[in-house]
């Protein structure tokens, strides 16, 4: 369990800590200060996490098996659905999620995580066989943190993350490394950060429908709907939709209620803009943001009990 939470808060932190090392390097220094903050408070977050769990021994079940399979399974049918039929990364997970959710439901969570890893850009120097290999270290991750940061959204994306980057560094695997997004989006990617993390939320929450659905359909409808209507940045929008929807999953006990989410959802939206030129290409980046803000917020809340007492 110590390696999984370990894994997947590396994972937050060095995404959030790239952004505020190329603030400062480009002088931005009020945005630097902002992700400083924000990197605090993550940390805040992930050594209270640390005191707080009881880490153990992972007794290995046949379930443990499945969710290997399962994550593999979902990493080979979402990239075969984007990259070689062509429909995209976001509309390949979202179909693999819903199709998961409603055909093996009790395994439905291990099949979106592996989603995530099939979503690799085609632009990333990988062959075939780097998505066998990170969909198996993406079961394993989500397998070894099953028990930890239980209910924060996101979690699934970090898992998902982190196979990709131990490719990058050890298997020839070469990210891409896009271009700075215009700042001037920032009103656009706030927004609809809010709209799909609000309704995903909702219809997890307060429809009582399972968080795989819930977000799975709203990425699918931002995925259909937002490259049509935004031909310029419509695949952005996407992004951050699917990104939010992620935070979206959530569960009740660490969300509280939408107002608490809308907060994460415009975490989220900031940091989108300012990480959006690291890691490119891999599969999960998306989740990570939006665990790494939960984990933020989580922070916020944390500090705020520590004052009270």
């Amino acid at each position: 369990m110590f390696i999984g939470y370990l894994l997947i808060s590396i994972s937050a932190v060095s995404l959030f800590t790239i952004s505020f090392i190329k603030a400062l390097t480009e002088t931005h220094y009020f945005i630097s200060m902002l992700i400083l903050i924000i990197n605090i408070l993550l940390l805040v977050d992930i050594f209270f996490q640390f005191r707080k769990e009881k880490f153990h021994f992972l007794q290995l079940h046949k379930k443990n098996f499945y969710i290997c399979l399962f994550c593999i399974i979902g990493a080979v049918a979402a990239y075969i659905l984007n990259a070689y039929i062509g429909l995209g990364a976001i509309i390949a997970s979202a179909l693999i999620g819903l199709l998961g959710a409603t055909l093996v439901p009790n395994y439905s969570v291990s099949i979106y995580c592996g989603s995530f890893v099939g979503m690799v850009s085609p632009m990333v120097l990988h062959d075939f066989y780097h998505v066998i290999i990170a969909g198996f270290i993406a079961g394993v991750i989500l397998m070894l943190a099953e028990e930890v940061y239980k209910g924060y959204g996101g979690k699934l994306g970090a898992s998902a993350f982190i196979p990709w980057i131990i490719l990058s560094l050890s298997n020839n695997v070469q990210l891409t490394t896009p271009q700075s997004l215009s700042f001037s989006i920032m009103v656009e990617i706030l927004i609809f950060s809010a709209m799909a993390s609000f309704v995903t939320y909702v219809i997890a929450q307060r429809l009582k429908h399972d968080v795989v659905t819930s977000s799975s359909l709203v990425s699918l409808i931002a995925g259909l709907i937002l490259p049509a209507v935004f031909q310029t940045n419509g695949t952005t929008f996407a992004a951050v939709a699917m990104s939010a929807s992620f935070a979206g999953m959530s569960s009740k006990k660490i969300i509280k209620n939408e107002l608490q989410m809308i907060a994460v959802s415009s975490l989220l939206g900031i940091m989108f803009l300012y990480t959006y030129s690291h890691f490119g290409g891999a599969g999960g980046k998306l989740g990570t943001l939006a665990f790494a803000s939960v984990i933020t917020f989580q922070g916020i809340l944390v500090l705020k009990d520590t004052f009270k007492k």
